[in-house]
């Protein structure tokens, strides 16, 4: 359906839709690894051995690997209604990954502002990093079609990332 004949509305972030995404004329393509980040082959990450040479969290002997390898299996084994174990594992995988630092920090279940249509809505993140406590860097979005009314991932994904565009953009123009 062609965009123009979409009725577009002020909506928030959790209940954007592929409708919203066709409304707004936006189109996502994948990418394989090597085109994404533009290094080929990736470098190999930077955690405790054990997480890539053990299979079970319980033969783990660093404590990190431990915790990480174990909120991974919370979070596939999470009962539906739990959303929670997902947010949990990316925390702590950010964190051995060394995404975090004294100045990024992690957030969870972060409101921002969208301003669509001209009203202001907002959009929450599962998981998010912030730099300098106020610059989001990075949105993380669990698909929870597994849930009732899970909504669509993608599409909320992408409000987040909106929002997060205009909230920092919000930011870069007070400061100057």
């Amino acid at each position: 359906m062609s965009p123009e004949l979409l009725v577009r509305s002020a909506k928030s972030g959790n209940d954007w839709g592929p409708i919203e995404l066709a409304a707004y004329n936006i189109a996502t393509e994948p990418q394989d690894t090597a085109t994404f980040f533009g290094v080929d082959p990736l470098p190999d990450p930077q955690v405790p051995a054990d997480m890539l040479d053990k299979l079970e969290a319980g033969d783990m002997t660093d404590l990190d690997a431990f915790r990480t390898i174990s909120a991974m299996d919370l979070a596939m084994n999470a009962t539906p209604s739990e959303e929670s174990a997902v947010d949990d594992f990316v925390v702590r995988l950010f964190d051995i990954l060394g995404y975090t630092s004294r100045k990024v920090l992690l957030r969870t279940r972060k409101d921002i502002e969208l301003v669509i249509c001209g009203v202001s809505m907002n959009a929450r993140t599962d998981v998010c990093l912030l730099k300098n406590r106020s610059e989001i860097i990075l949105v993380v979005q669990e698909d929870k079609r597994q849930l009732e009314d899970g909504g669509d991932a993608e599409a909320q994904l992408i409000a987040e990332a909106i929002a997060a565009f205009q909230s920092n953009n919000k930011s870069v123009y007070t400061l100057d």
